[in-house]
């Protein structure tokens, strides 16, 4: 009687040793290689800023914006996004979205020649109120 239990025992243990090294080998052998980075991923790279919460928690604002360009070929994208519903507005060349106290109006600056560079956005122009989830509602007065 010993014998068969000291063999059953014996049995379950190397059964066991199996099931746990396919469990380790499984992942690594799925894992597809990882490309290595070059010189043409680097203008591909976003950042995050100018990230702004609203006093009622409903909706948050941020810029996506492309890194390792010029300034002038940053090409900003404001996300307006409502956190009950998940709708994500967007304004194209926009940046600095700021929420009114009441969370009921945003505030950002829109470049109205993107091309040209960030001159207008450092005059002040283009700076319009929005509710949160409408995109502008006018155009952005022409550059002087």
């Amino acid at each position: 009687m010993k014998r068969h239990t000291a063999r059953s025992l014996r049995a379950s243990t190397l059964a066991l040793l199996v099931a746990v090294a396919c469990a380790y080998a499984l992942p690594q052998a799925q894992t597809a290689p990882k490309k290595p980075l070059s010189v043409e991923d680097y203008p591909k790279w976003r950042s995050l800023t100018g990230q702004e919460l609203s006093a009622d928690g409903k909706w948050v604002a941020y810029v996506l914006q492309l890194t390792n360009v010029p300034a002038t070929e940053t090409k900003p994208v404001l996300h307006i996004l409502d956190l009950e519903t998940g709708k994500d507005v967007t304004v194209q060349h926009a940046t600095g979205g700021t929420f009114s106290p009441d969370s009921k109006w945003i505030a950002y600056q829109v470049d109205p020649n993107p091309a040209r560079g960030r001159g207008a956005r450092a005059a002040g122009q283009g700076t319009e109120p929005t509710p949160p989830g409408e995109g502008p509602t006018t155009q952005p007065p022409a550059p002087a």
